[in-house]
């Protein structure tokens, strides 16, 4: 099993944070049960159940909990993570109901090309990041939040360790306002969205970094190991342990938190 991300262009980092791939040898024995963590964004996502089979797109929304997928031998799946609140920008994107769940995309596909065209690419093997780079420059950023997006790319650039309330107050509104926004763009509250990046870029340096594993902690803002497990726990719905040893079975290329 090989899992790969890819930067996009600059020009887009401001709706994009990475494309990836995803893909299951045939020479694996049987099925196994995969276990993705929350990252707290919307990906579009395409995959193929074995080589012959149609492709299927799909919208998944911000998780807070882990997703869990069987995957066969010889299935591939890709997508594009977009950083949040972009997906409604660009696609008028609903986020009620998306929270921990997924939808297909069929019928988005048929309201904007700009959509259909990047799910033609992403079902091409290889992926061909510079194709979709083009798709979405032309597009341009569509039209995101401007109350919202700020405090998004702050709590991004941190990798979810900041402090709510000071960001709710650097957006000058009503808590209740920015709250309200905030959960309208994105799909998950400024909390929620924190702490799924903040456990995501934890986990990144520990198992793919090999980072110091109590600096990690300490530095991630974690009080101590009981706390973080219990993060974990939660969101992962598995202990550490056995994620690391299933996590260990995958080949990463260029993954980032």
């Amino acid at each position: 099993m090989h899992y790969q991300e890819f930067a996009p262009s600059p020009a887009l980092a401001a709706i994009i944070l990475r494309y990836w791939q995803f893909e299951v040898a045939a020479t694996l024995a049987g099925p196994v049960p995969h276990t993705a963590l929350p990252d707290g964004c919307v990906s579009l996502i395409v995959f193929r159940t074995s080589p012959l089979a149609p492709p299927t797109a799909l919208w998944a929304g911000p998780r807070t909990i882990h997703f869990r997928q069987i995957m066969a031998p010889s299935s591939a799946f890709s997508g594009i993570r977009f950083v949040p609140g972009a997906a409604r920008a660009l696609f008028g994107l609903e986020m009620d109901g998306l929270k921990n769940a997924a939808r297909p995309a069929q019928p988005d596909m048929e309201r904007y090309p700009l959509l259909a065209a990047l799910v033609g690419q992403l079902a091409k093997r290889p992926l061909q990041p510079a194709a979709l780079d083009e798709l979405l420059e032309a597009a341009g950023p569509g039209a995101p939040d401007e109350l919202v997006q700020p405090l998004v790319e702050q709590i991004l650039a941190s990798h979810g360790r900041v402090a709510i309330g000071e960001l709710t107050r650097q957006a000058g509104r009503s808590e209740r306002q920015v709250q309200k926004r905030f959960k309208q763009a994105v799909g998950l509250t400024m909390k929620e969205l924190a702490r799924s990046r903040r456990l995501r870029a934890t986990v990144v340096a520990l198992l793919l970094a090999d980072g110091d594993y109590f600096g990690t902690l300490e530095a991630a803002g974690y009080f101590d190991q009981a706390h973080f497990n219990h993060e974990f726990g939660g969101s992962a719905g598995t202990s550490m342990r056995e994620f690391r040893d299933y996590i260990r079975r995958i080949r990463h290329t260029d993954v980032k938190a």
